[in-house]
Parts: C-alpha cells; sequence; structure tokens
C-alpha cells in the first residue's frame, strides 16, 4: 500500500484548479490502495463517504474493525481466503462424521429405542431446516467474512459440547453388560435397562451440540458460497467450489480414519473384571475426547483470520459489474424489487416456488445428495454382509472408493465447468447426462452379487436337525443363548452360525491373533485342525468365505456412480445462483 496519500473529500468548484484534480485522482483510487489517516477537523465527512463506497461495492482493506495493517494488505484475496475456508470446511466435514460415528456407537452399546434413535439422528437435519431461511435471507445484510467467522466460532462451541459427555471421571461409559457369546448352559440375565449418568448427559448434550453445529454449518455453506461467487468470475466459480467440497469430503475422511479404532468401546462383559477394563475405558474416552476437542482448537483459530477479510476483495467491482450483464433472470421478476429481512423470508420462498426451473435443480441435487449418504450409510454394511468382509475391512474398502471417487468428481466437474465456460443451459444439459450415467451404473450394480452362504437357522437347518427360520436347534436348547448380539462364526463344516452360543461352543482363546472356539456341539462335519497347544479347533471368528470373486467389478462401478454423481453437484450448485441471481443483486 503506498503510503502518504490521503483520502479527502471536497466540494466541486466552477473552475477546477491542478489541486482539486489530484485530489479527485486520489478519490478514484480503491480503497484498498488508499491509506486511511485518523480524522481531522477538515475531514469529518470522509467517514459516511467511505461506508457508501463500500456498500456499493468499492474494494476494501483487510483489517479487523478500524485496525487496518498495511504487511495483511498482501493477504487481501480470495486465494488466502480460500485456504482459510477450506480449512474450515475440512472441520465441519471431520466433526460431522465423527458425530455420526459417535452416534451409532451409543445406539449400538445402549439398544436405544426407536425414539430417542430417531431424535439424536435428526436434531442436525431438523435444525438445519429451520435456521436455513433465515439465515440465507438476512445473511446477505451482513459482512459475509464475518459470518463465516461467527461460523468458525460456533462450531467450535459445538465441538465442545459434543466432547463434554466424554470428558471427567463422573461420566464413565458404562454400556449393557455383555455376555460372553458361549454356550455357558446357564441362564444369561436380562440386561440392565437402568439409564446411567452418561446416557443421560450424552443426550442432552449431543442434541444441543448437532444444533449448534447445525447453525454454524448453514452460516458456512450458503453465505460462503455466495461470497466465493461474488468475487470470482462466472466461469471461475465452478472450480473453486469443486475445491471446497472436496476439502469437506476429505474431512469426513479423516473422521471415518480416526473414528474407526473408536467405534469399538471397551465392552463390559462376563469374564472381565473392572480392573482390567478401566484403563482401556479411560484411554477410550480420551480418544474421544481429544479427537473434538483438537476440531475445536483449529476452528477458534481461524476466527479472527476470516473476521480481518473484507466483503468487497480485490477485483470485485469489475467482477459483479460483468456478471450483472450475464445474469438469467425471468421476465416476470425482472422488476421485483426484493427487501432482505425475516418479514420477507415466506414472500421469497413464495417466489421460489413459482420457479420450476429452481424446483427441478433441487430436487435433482436433493436426490444426488441422497444417493451419496446412501452409500456412506449402507456401503460398509452391504459388503460386509454381501462379500463376507470383517467389518474393518467392509470400512477400510468403502472409504478407498467414496471418497477419492467422490473429490475426484466434483474436482473434475468444477474443471470441467470452468473450462467449458458452460452457460446455465449447458450447466443443466450437464446435469443430465451425469445423472443418467449415475442412474445407470447403479442399475448394472444390482446384477453384480454373490450367492448367499450357508448360515444355520436361516437358509440351512443344522443338517436336519432344526427349522429353517429358527435359530434354536436340538444341539444349543440348553445353552440359553441370546440373538441380541450379532457375533458371527465359521465352522470346519463350511457352515456359518449366528454366534459362538448357537453353534454350541463351549470353550474359546485367542489363536494366532484370531478367536478359535472348541467343542462346538452343532459342528460335527468337516476337516478339524489342531491350535499350537494341539486342540482341536471347530470354529473361528467371522463369516465363511463365499468363494465369490465379483468384488473387484463392484467396486469399480460403484466407484465410476460415485465419480458422475460429483460430475453434476458443481452444475446443479451454479445453475441456482445463476437462475435466482435476481434475489441476491437485489434489495
Amino acid at each position: 500500500m503506498p503510503a502518504g496519500v490521503e483520502l479527502r473529500v471536497t466540494e466541486p468548484e466552477d473552475t477546477p484548479t491542478k489541486e482539486t484534480t489530484s485530489e479527485k485522482k486520489d478519490s478514484l483510487k480503491p480503497v484498498s490502495e488508499v491509506k486511511i489517516q485518523g480524522p481531522s477537523p477538515e475531514d469529518e465527512a470522509a467517514p459516511s463517504v467511505v461506508k457508501k463506497q463500500r456498500k456499493k461495492g468499492v474494494e476494501q482493506p483487510c483489517g479487523l474493525g478500524c485496525i487496518e495493517i498495511s504487511l495483511l494488505q498482501r493477504f487481501n484475496n480470495l486465494f488466502y481466503f480460500m485456504i482459510f475456508y477450506c480449512v474450515l470446511a475440512t472441520c465441519q466435514g471431520f466433526v460431522f462424521g465423527l458425530t455420526i460415528l459417535s452416534i451409532e456407537t451409543f445406539q449400538r452399546d445402549y439398544y436405544l429405542n426407536p425414539f430417542p434413535a430417531t431424535a439424536l439422528s435428526l436434531s442436525y437435519d431438523i435444525s438445519s431446516c429451520l435456521v436455513v431461511p433465515f439465515i440465507a435471507n438476512c445473511g446477505r445484510r451482513k459482512s459475509s467474512p464475518k459470518l463465516i467467522a461467527l461460523s468458525s466460532f460456533l462450531m467450535g462451541l459445538g465441538s465442545i459440547l459434543l466432547a463434554y459427555p466424554y470428558f471427567g471421571k463422573k461420566m464413565k461409559y458404562q454400556p449393557n453388560v455383555e455376555y460372553e457369546q458361549i454356550c455357558l448352559q446357564k441362564t444369561i440375565p436380562r440386561f440392565c435397562k437402568q439409564e446411567s449418568l452418561f446416557q443421560t448427559y450424552y443426550k442432552a448434550f449431543l442434541v444441543f451440540g448437532q444444533c449448534v453445529e447445525a447453525l454454524a454449518a448453514m452460516l458456512l455453506y450458503p453465505i460462503g458460497v455466495v461470497f466465493i461467487d461474488d468475487n470470482l468470475p462466472m466461469h471461475s466459480t465452478g472450480l473453486y467450489l469443486g475445491i471446497m467440497d472436496s476439502s469437506v469430503i476429505f474431512g469426513y475422511a479423516l473422521s471415518h480414519i480416526i473414528g474407526s479404532k473408536l467405534v469399538n468401546a471397551p465392552y463390559r462383559n462376563s469374564s472381565v473384571t473392572d480392573d482390567k477394563i478401566k484403563a482401556v475405558e479411560e484411554y477410550w474416552h480420551w480418544r474421544w475426547w481429544i479427537s473434538f476437542f483438537t476440531a475445536s482448537v483449529i476452528t477458534w483459530s481461524l476466527v479472527i483470520p476470516l473476521a480481518c477479510f473484507p466483503q468487497n476483495i480485490q477485483g470485485t467491482t469489475k467482477t459483479k459489474g460483468r456478471k450483472r450483464k450475464q445474469s438469467i433472470v425471468a421476465k416476470q421478476f425482472k422488476d421485483v424489487e426484493f427487501k432482505y429481512g425475516i418479514k420477507n423470508v415466506f414472500a421469497a420462498f413464495k417466489i421460489l416456488i413459482k420457479r420450476r426451473i429452481f424446483l427441478f435443480l433441487s430436487l435433482s441435487k436433493a436426490s444426488e445428495t441422497l444417493l451419496i449418504i446412501a452409500i456412506t450409510e449402507f456401503l460398509p454394511t452391504y459388503l460386509e454382509s454381501q462379500f463376507i468382509l470383517t467389518r474393518n475391512v467392509a470400512r477400510t474398502l468403502s472409504g478407498v472408493v467414496f471418497f477419492p471417487g467422490g473429490a475426484l468428481g466434483l474436482i473434475l466437474g468444477g474443471i470441467i465447468v470452468s473450462k467449458l465456460q458452460m452457460n446455465c443451459k449447458n450447466l443443466m444439459r450437464s446435469i443430465l447426462v451425469s445423472s443418467c450415467v449415475s442412474v445407470g451404473l447403479l442399475v448394472f450394480i444390482i446384477f453384480i452379487h454373490c450367492d448367499s452362504p450357508r448360515l444355520a437357522g436361516i437358509n440351512d437347518d443344522y443338517d436336519g436337525t432344526g427349522q429353517l427360520g429358527s435359530l434354536t436347534a436340538p444341539c444349543n436348547s440348553n445353552c440359553h443363548c441370546s440373538s441380541t448380539i450379532y457375533t458371527p462364526i465359521c465352522g470346519r463344516d463350511d457352515a456359518g452360525y449366528f454366534s459362538p452360543c448357537f453353534a454350541g461352543c463351549k470353550r474359546s482363546k485367542a489363536s494366532n491373533n484370531s478367536d478359535a472356539y472348541y467343542e462346538c456341539s452343532c459342528i460335527n462335519a468337516g476337516l478339524t485342525n489342531q491350535d499350537d497347544d494341539g486342540d482341536f479347533i471347530d470354529a473361528k471368528i467371522g463369516g465363511c468365505d463365499a468363494q465369490c470373486y465379483k468384488l473387484p467389478l463392484f467396486l469399480t462401478f460403484i466407484f465410476s456412480t460415485i465419480v458422475f454423481s460429483g460430475f453434476s453437484f458443481i452444475p446443479c450448485s451454479l445453475a441456482i445462483i445463476r437462475t435466482e441471481e435476481f434475489l441476491r443483486t437485489s434489495g
């Protein structure tokens, strides 16, 4: 920033002089290139003029309130803003994914009823739907970087709320007692239904924390996307949005990598004492707490840098001028003067529902989002059951397929949109083509499956001694087995069993980094193997080999489906922005 230049406001005269001409040239300089000095008696009107200029889109300096440091002006561009913004988006994806894993673990270990389980899962979505109309409508009157900084603060606060139940010695994680799944030939007590202190605190803080996280996310994405689009040329927005969405996916992937070790809670079963499990439980608590706390520290460290960015970054004035000429506005709304405020939320909603193009674009984006959510939620379970994989292997393969595929699709979609400089019609054609391809690939996936392996009590009748559809047979009738916990094992007869108890196994021990079971009364056929101690192994933990070799083909098709689904994300977002430009440029 050049030194020694002052901002002065002078009254026009009939005969301009050299002095007034030079002052006018200085006043036409962008504010980012002008050094604003302290007020003087002859410059009392300057602050009001500067405010009016800023409202009209004049470029502004980087600073926090009245504090403007000349060294910071080199960072006053969208590149450095995107660095901070992408880090914040990564943290949001990380906290969101970690919260999902936390809820899944809690539901599994405490056997929640449908109502509290649904309330925990939907609190984030319901909160988002309630606040997003008001944020999107009223947020345009405020400084977008300041609102994004507020989002960063709220995100850190929400992470602390989500971490609090895991912090402290009074709120111990005490899941229902899990009795060892072997044939004990005695009655197993019922699970304790008394709600622990951890359950009460967890439900309250999780719902409240998710509400805060939803508010932060709604400030981050709608406001952030519009701000990025405002400060970029029309055909450059796609690449930046692709990078932003890829950052969210990276954070979500990181949460699953870190949280995969946290999903397995320190179970209390009948053969393990409290003294042995105490150290493991404390370490498990610490890992949950430190994961949320780390995200909170990072997001809070971004508050001040984000708040320093101005509403109008360098190059904004020319960019907005070109966009107003290129924006597509419906004829019936060309003369609409839309004002922002809470009272006008329903007026804006009425305008939007009249636009069929907006409704169909929103439906397209919602369906693509639903497909991605379904893949992330059910793909590990499908791989585990269809191809007989362990839980860890299924989650790892899901991550390897989903996260690179999603990021690749988003970034390539943004690059294609930017390089081809698509107009609104071409954007919609791109959405149609990529959606049709992804649906076609999804149809092919339906025909890629394996034959179901033998599972005693389901499609096998315990070699003629039992009945199909019943897990109980004469060989395990005295074991008093429980069907509340699924612990699959594979017998030496190449048949799968619901649990070691239903196989009639009376002993178990670790053998070659895997649990082995002995003296199983329901397993009589098959070759026997000896362990290191000379005992004959009847079954091992895990499902039997399905002898199906279609897994690589299935993963290839699901990867391609995710990539083409990602292709349509960026064009759909840009088409919505372009067709509703009048709502952002009016008022």
